[in-house]
């Protein structure tokens, strides 16, 4: 009787450790798509940071051969 439920509740156990490792391999693929994510957006803010420094130089170039004209 005792070794039955010995053997019932290490079943148990191995079936709560299985779902808890599932649980945790699907909040680490999700941590990685949410930093996936994150790192899109930093590009894109980056490209965008250098396309607004990149109409600054021009414009800034463009008053100066103005001004020397």
């Amino acid at each position: 009787m005792r070794k039955e439920r010995a053997h019932a509740h290490s079943q148990q156990d191995s079936a709560s450790v299985a779902r808890e490792s599932e649980r945790a391999i699907a909040a680490t693929a999700r941590e990685r798509e949410i930093a996936r994510e994150q790192e899109k957006k930093r590009v894109k803010e980056r490209e965008r940071k250098k396309a607004h420094l990149a109409r600054d130089r021009e414009r800034v170039l463009g008053k100066r051969e103005q001004a020397q004209a």
